[in-house]
């Protein structure tokens, strides 16, 4: 996981089509199938709270981990 400057993220994983995400929360999603392209503009995003909301919230089922 990669800390990023987000108002909403705070790191951002991706492993083998597994995109992860952390929110300031402490809220974690994980995407399953999300291409490299996609991580790769995700992280290149001015705005990656609105990049995730357009481009990976709506094309694929965040699965959210269990708090422990």
């Amino acid at each position: 996981m990669k800390p990023v400057a987000s108002s909403n993220i705070s790191h951002i994983g991706y492993a083998d089509g597994a995109l992860t995400v952390r929110f300031h929360s402490g809220n974690e999603y994980t995407y399953h199938g999300v291409t490299p392209q996609e991580h790769d503009e995700l992280m290149a995003a001015d705005s990656k709270g609105k990049h995730l909301n357009e481009h990976i919230k709506s094309k694929y089922d965040g699965k959210k981990k269990d708090a422990k």
